[in-house]
This record gives structure tokens, sequence and C-alpha cells, in this order.
């Protein structure tokens, strides 16, 4: 396989990727399918480093906004981004794991071709996102 045909499959995949992570991002969504994941993932954030800001906010668990205040409160928690908090996060992350499946899989690619695979995909994911 000539170099320009592997990086031509690499920037395919990578887009492929991004919308991956997009779609992903639609299903965290409040009211999608793992809309509950975001105020889970908060949840277990707080818990794990916030333990008295978690208890403040449960306090209020009746309120309507309970969810977007857990939310709030774990944006700048460390595992909340790469949970699904942030969509460039979770996208880098996702592209980690399905290179490393593709490489041991279906690739004879070496592992420098990570390297454009997740700038192209990252690149393509924040034009599509572009609200």
């Amino acid at each position: 396989m000539t170099l320009v045909a592997m990086i031509f499959i690499v920037f395919l995949l990578g887009a492929i990727n991004a919308l991956f992570s997009y779609f992903l991002d639609y299903c965290f969504w409040e009211g999608s399918i793992f809309g509950r994941w975001l105020p889970f993932s908060a949840k277990i954030n707080l818990w794990l480093f916030k333990g008295k800001k978690l208890k403040e906010i449960n306090r209020m668990k009746h309120h309507d906004q309970y969810q977007n205040m857990l939310i709030d409160a774990a944006q700048m928690m460390p595992f909340y981004k790469i949970s699904g908090g942030c969509l460039i996060c979770t996208n880098i992350w996702i592209s980690m794991i399905s290179f490393c499946v593709l490489k041991l899989c279906f690739l004879p690619f070496s592992f420098w071709f990570f390297i454009p695979y997740a700038l192209f995909s990252s690149f393509m994911l924040r034009k599509i996102a572009k609200d």
C-alpha cells in the first residue's frame, strides 16, 4: 500500500471518528438515549473530588434545575471533561481507543499515523460542531 493511500485512509477514518464523536455528543443531550450520563458523570466526579459541594447540591434535589446544577459544578473536574463533558476532550479519548482497535485488528499502520488521525479528527469535529 502506498503512503498516499495510507494517509487517505487515515484521514477518512479520522472523519468517521469525528462524526461518531458528534453523534455521541448528541446522545448525551438531555432527553436523548444517554441523557442521564452527564448528570451521573458529574455526580461521580463531584463525589470523588468535592464531596462537600455534592452534599450542598443534593440538598436541592427537588429543584427543577438539579441536573444543570450538577453539571455546572462539575465543569472543571478532571474526569468530567473526558467522560462526555467536553466534546473535543472526549474525541481525543475516542480517537485513542478506536485507533488502537483499528491498529490491532485491521490496519497494518504504524502508531505514528495516530497523530494525523487524531489531528484530522479534532479538526473535522471542530468544523462539524461549529454552531
